[in-house]
C-alpha cells in the first residue's frame, strides 16, 4: 500500500445502506453485488488518487489528497450504483492529520467523517462545513445537525440537488440551557407540546405579564419537540430589537442562514422558538409572510400580547399553582441559605406574590438576609423589596419594577393613564365601572390585557396585585389620584344604593356586593374621612351583613361608628337605619347594654315614622340580646311582640326569623317540644318561600341548625344529623362563619353520643378557634360545656388536650369535612 497523505487531506467513508435486508433478498447472490460494488469502490479510488486505509464489509475508510477529488470519487461511486440495487451512503471530511507507523489514522476528524456518513441516506453524499470551504463544486446547503458524541453542531452539505429528507442523525435543538431545573409546570409543558405540534396552529403565542415564566416554559417546550421537528428547534432572543428587519437579522443569525431565511429553511420541518415578541412594531404581517413561503415551519414565541395573526393561538402563561410556588420558593432559598425550610409564612409570600415565578424567585433570595416572616412584613411595598435578581440576565429581569416597567413603557400615553387610574380599584372591576371611574374606552382596556397588564376573569377584570402596586405608585405622583378616589366612592356608594331600590330593606341579599366588596370598603375608607356626609352611613348600612357573615365584627363596628359620627341626624329614616345596625354589631360582640339602647332609640324613631316593619325587627332583636343577658321573660315578651306584628303585616320571612328569635327562649328554658313545634312552623315557612338555600338570607343556616340542636337534645341523633348537616352546608356555602361554628359543636356533641370522642374533640378545637377570631359573644357555652366535660373525662386531660389542639389548627373548611365525612 502506498504511504497515506498528510497534511490536509480529504476522508471518504462510505457504506451499503440496508445491507443485511439486501442479503435476505439476494441470497447467493449477494456476494457477487458486493464484489462488484468494491471493484467500483476501488475503481474511483485509484482513478482519483485515493488511497485505501481500511475495508470491512461493505465499508470502506479512503483518504484523498485533495477536496475535489474525493467529491469526484463520491460522485463517481454513486453513478455506478444509480440503477442497480445497491444504495450507498457516503460521507466526506476534511482535516489536517498525520499517518500512523501502520499506514492509518487516528484522531476526532476521522470519527467526525464517519459519523458524517452515518448521517447519510442510501445514494446521497455528504460533505462537512470543512470539505466544503475546500471545493469548487457548487454544493446544496442543508442546514445544522448535531452529530453523535460531538457537543456542537455541524453543518451539512450535500452533492446534488436530490431530496433525501433531513439527515439520519440527532436533531439539532439549539435552546439555551437553563441553569436549573423547572420545578412545576409540567400540565403547561405538556399542553404547550401538544398546541405546537397541532395540525391547525402554525403558530403558538405564550403570553403573560412579566415575570410569569414564559420564556422557561418556551424552553422547556422546545427541549421535548426534537422528533417532530428534524430539521431543527432554533431560539431567539428578540428584546434587544424593535423592528422585524432586525428581528429577522438575529433569527438568521440563530439559524446560521448564508441567504434569505426562507431559503435557509425552505420546506424543513423547523421550529422557530421566538422570544419577547411584544416590542416589535408591526411584526405580525412579516410572520405570516415567513409561514407562507416555509409550509413545513413553525414558532413558538412569547409576548406580552398576542400578534393577533390568522391561524395564531395565544395561550396565557397562568402564575404558578400555590403547591409549585411554595416549592419554586423553598428550592431557590436552599440555594442561598442551605438550612431553610419553609413555613407558614412562604405560603403567605406566595400567595400575596400572586404565585408569580420572578416575585417568588426575587423574594426567595432575600433569605439570605431575612427571615420569612420579615419578608412578609416588608411586602406592602414588595417593589422595592424584590430587587437584586441574578446578575446573569437581562437588566429588565432583575428587580420585580423593571420586569412591569418593560410592559408599561410600550403603552400609548392614553393607555398608561388608564393603567394608572385602575389602580383605584381593588378586587378588580367590571367593564361598566371602569368607563365611568377612570374614562376607560374598550379599545384602551383591550390594549392592557393583551399587553397582560390585566386580566379577565369572568365578567370582570383585574391586576395581579404586584402590577397594581406598579400602577398604585404612578398613580400617587400625579394629581389625579384625588380625583380618582373620589370618583370611586361615588360610584360605589351610588351602585350600592341602587341595589337598594331593587329590594325591599329586610329583603336584602344576604351578601349583595359579592365580587365588589373590596372596592365599597375601600370606597367606606374615604367617604369617612370626609367632614360631614350621609354617604358613609348609607354604604355601611348596605355592607354590614357580609361583615357580620365573616366574623369581621370589630371591624364593622369601627366603620358603624365612623359613620354615624358623620351622618346627619334629621335624616330619621337613615339614622334609625344607621342605628338598628350598630345595635347589630353591639349584640353580636356581647355589649349588651349598649345593643339595646342603640336598638332602642332605633324602636323609637321607626314608630315616629311608621315604619311598622323597622318596629318589628328591632323589638326582635332586642328580645334576642335578653336571651343572652338571661331576662328570658322580657326575652318572650318583645319577640312575640315583633311575632305578632309580623304577621299583621304579613311577611313570611319576617316571621320566620321572628319564630327562630323564640325558639331561642324555649331553648334556654329548655322546653324543647315547643321549641321543635316553633322551628318546625319556620321551616316549613322557608321552605314554601324558598329561603333555605337562598343566598339572600341566613334564615336557612339559622333555622336548621337551631331544630337540629332541639332533636339532639331529646335523643333523635339521626334527625339531628341530618338537620345539622344541611345547616351547616347551607352556612358555609354564605360564609356564615358563627353559624358554621355552632354547627360544628353541635355535630361534636352529636360525634361524643354516639362515642367518637376524637373526632369530637378536634370539632371542639375547630369551633372554638373561630370564635376566639371572630369575636361573637359566646351564647352557647352551656351546651358546649357539657360535650367538652363529657370528653374530656372520656379521654384524658391530656389526649383530650392534644385532639383539641390539633382540630384548633384546622381551617373551618376542613372542619366541616371532618364533622361531616
Amino acid at each position: 500500500m502506498a504511504t497515506p497523505p498528510s497534511g490536509l487531506v480529504t476522508f471518504l467513508f462510505s457504506d451499503i445502506e440496508g445491507s443485511t435486508r439486501l442479503l435476505r433478498e439476494r441470497g447467493d447472490g449477494y456476494a457477487a453485488l458486493l464484489r462488484s460494488h468494491r471493484a467500483t469502490v476501488r475503481e474511483e479510488i485509484a482513478a482519483n488518487d485515493g488511497t485505501e486505509i481500511d475495508t470491512q464489509g461493505d465499508a470502506f475508510f479512503v483518504v484523498f489528497p485533495d477536496a475535489d477529488s474525493a467529491v469526484a470519487a463520491a460522485e463517481a461511486i454513486q453513478e455506478h450504483h444509480a440503477e442497480g440495487p445497491v444504495r450507498v451512503r457516503i460521507g466526506l471530511h476534511t482535516t489536517i492529520v498525520e499517518p500512523t507507523e501502520e499506514g492509518s489514522y487516528v484522531g476526532l476528524g476521522v470519527h467526525e467523517g464517519a459519523r458524517v456518513c452515518a448521517a447519510a441516506h442510501g445514494g446521497q453524499v455528504l460533505v462537512s462545513e470543512a470539505t466544503r470551504q475546500h471545493v469548487t463544486r457548487t454544493l446544496r446547503e442543508l442546514g445544522e445537525f448535531n452529530l453523535k458524541d460531538f457537543p456542537d453542531p455541524v453543518r451539512l452539505f450535500q452533492l446534488g440537488d436530490e431530496d433525501f429528507g433531513p439527515p439520519r442523525t440527532q436533531r439539532l435543538i439549539r435552546v439555551p440551557t437553563p441553569p436549573t431545573p423547572l420545578i412545576g409546570r409540567e400540565q403547561d409543558v405538556k399542553e404547550t407540546v401538544d398546541l405546537v405540534q397541532a395540525e391547525q396552529h402554525r403558530i403558538v403565542t405564550l403570553t403573560g405579564p412579566g415575570g410569569s415564566g414564559k420564556t422557561r416554559l418556551a424552553i422547556e417546550a422546545a427541549s421535548r419537540l426534537s422528533a417532530p421537528f428534524p430539521d431543527g428547534v432554533f431560539f431567539a432572543d428578540l428584546s434587544s430589537v424593535t423592528t422585524p428587519e432586525a428581528a429577522w437579522a438575529l433569527v438568521g443569525r440563530a439559524l446560521g442562514a448564508a441567504a434569505s431565511l426562507e431559503a435557509r429553511i425552505g420546506n424543513g420541518q423547523v421550529l422557530l422558538v421566538l422570544d419577547n415578541l411584544e416590542q416589535i412594531a408591526d411584526f405580525g404581517a412579516s410572520v405570516g409572510a415567513l409561514l407562507a413561503a416555509c409550509p413545513n415551519c413553525r414558532i413558538l414565541g412569547t409576548s406580552r400580547t398576542p400578534l393577533r395573526l390568522v391561524g395564531e393561538h395565544a395561550r396565557a402563561v397562568e402564575p404558578l399553582e400555590r403547591s409549585e410556588a411554595i416549592a419554586l420558593f423553598t428550592v431557590r432559598a436552599q440555594a442561598v441559605f442551605a438550612d431553610f425550610r419553609p413555613d407558614a409564612s412562604v405560603t403567605e409570600i406566595c400567595r400575596q406574590l400572586d404565585d408569580l415565578p420572578l416575585a417568588i424567585e426575587l423574594a426567595a433570595a432575600r433569605t439570605a438576609l431575612l427571615s420569612t416572616d420579615e419578608i412578609l412584613a416588608r411586602l406592602d411595598r414588595r417593589l422595592r423589596l424584590l430587587t437584586r435578581g441574578p446578575s446573569d440576565v437581562v437588566e429588565r429581569q432583575r428587580t420585580l419594577e423593571s420586569t412591569i416597567a418593560w410592559s408599561y413603557n410600550l403603552l400609548r400615553p392614553d393607555e398608561k393613564q388608564l393603567f394608572r387610574r385602575l389602580a383605584v380599584f381593588v378586587g378588580g372591576w367590571t367593564m361598566d365601572a371602569a368607563e365611568a371611574i377612570c374614562d376607560g374606552t374598550v379599545d384602551q382596556l383591550a390594549a392592557l390585557q393583551e399587553g397582560s397588564l390585566t386580566r379577565r376573569v369572568g365578567d370582570r377584570f383585574g391586576m395581579l396585585e404586584t402590577i397594581r402596586e406598579f400602577a398604585r405608585d404612578r398613580l400617587d405622583g400625579t394629581d389625579e389620584l384625588g380625583t380618582m378616589r373620589d370618583r370611586h366612592a361615588r360610584y360605589f356608594h351610588d351602585w350600592a344604593l341602587t341595589k337598594r331600590e331593587q329590594r325591599t330593606k329586610r329583603d336584602a341579599p344576604f351578601d349583595f356586593l359579592g365580587d365588589d366588596a373590596p372596592n365599597a370598603e375601600q370606597a367606606m375608607g374615604y367617604l369617612v374621612e370626609q367632614p360631614s356626609t350621609d354617604a358613609a352611613l348609607e354604604l355601611a348600612c348596605e355592607m354590614w351583613r357580609s361583615w357580620a357573615a365573616q366574623g369581621r365584627l370589630a371591624e364593622g363596628d369601627d366603620w358603624m361608628t365612623q359613620s354615624l359620627a358623620r351622618a346627619d341626624q334629621g335624616n330619621l329614616a337613615l339614622w334609625e337605619d344607621g342605628l338598628s345596625v350598630a345595635g347589630e354589631f353591639a349584640r353580636f360582640r356581647g355589649d349588651h347594654e349598649r345593643g339595646l339602647r342603640l336598638k332602642g332609640e332605633a324602636v323609637a324613631i321607626a314608630r315616629q315614622l311608621g315604619m311598622l316593619g323597622e318596629v318589628a325587627a328591632n323589638l326582635k332583636d332586642m328580645g334576642e340580646i335578653e336571651t343572652g343577658r338571661g331576662n328570658l321573660v322580657e326575652a318572650r315578651r318583645l319577640i312575640e311582640e315583633a311575632l305578632a306584628l309580623r304577621r299583621r303585616l304579613g311577611w313570611p320571612h319576617g316571621i320566620a326569623h321572628a319564630l327562630v328569635g323564640l325558639s331561642e327562649v324555649e331553648l334556654s328554658e329548655a322546653r324543647l317540644d315547643s321549641a321543635i313545634t316553633v322551628l318546625d312552623e319556620a321551616l316549613a315557612i322557608g321552605r314554601a318561600e324558598g329561603l333555605i338555600r337562598s343566598p339572600d338570607t341566613d334564615l336557612g343556616a339559622l333555622v336548621l341548625i337551631r331544630l337540629g340542636e332541639a332533636q339532639r337534645r331529646i335523643g333523635n341523633l339521626d334527625l339531628a344529623t341530618d338537620l345539622i348537616t344541611e345547616g351547616v352546608e347551607v352556612a358555609l356555602d354564605l360564609q356564615i362563619v358563627d353559624a358554621v361554628r355552632i354547627g360544628l359543636e353541635e355535630m361534636a356533641a352529636i360525634h361524643a353520643a354516639r362515642g367518637d370522642a376524637e373526632r369530637a374533640t378536634r370539632l371542639l378545637g375547630a369551633a372554638t378557634r373561630s370564635l376566639r377570631e371572630t369575636g361573637y359573644v359566646d351564647e352557647t357555652s352551656t351546651e358546649r360545656s357539657l360535650t367538652e366535660s363529657a370528653l374530656a373525662s372520656a379521654m384524658g386531660h391530656d389526649r383530650y388536650q392534644v385532639s383539641f389542639e390539633a382540630g384548633s389548627q384546622m381551617t373551618l373548611a376542613e372542619a366541616v369535612n371532618l364533622a361531616l365525612g
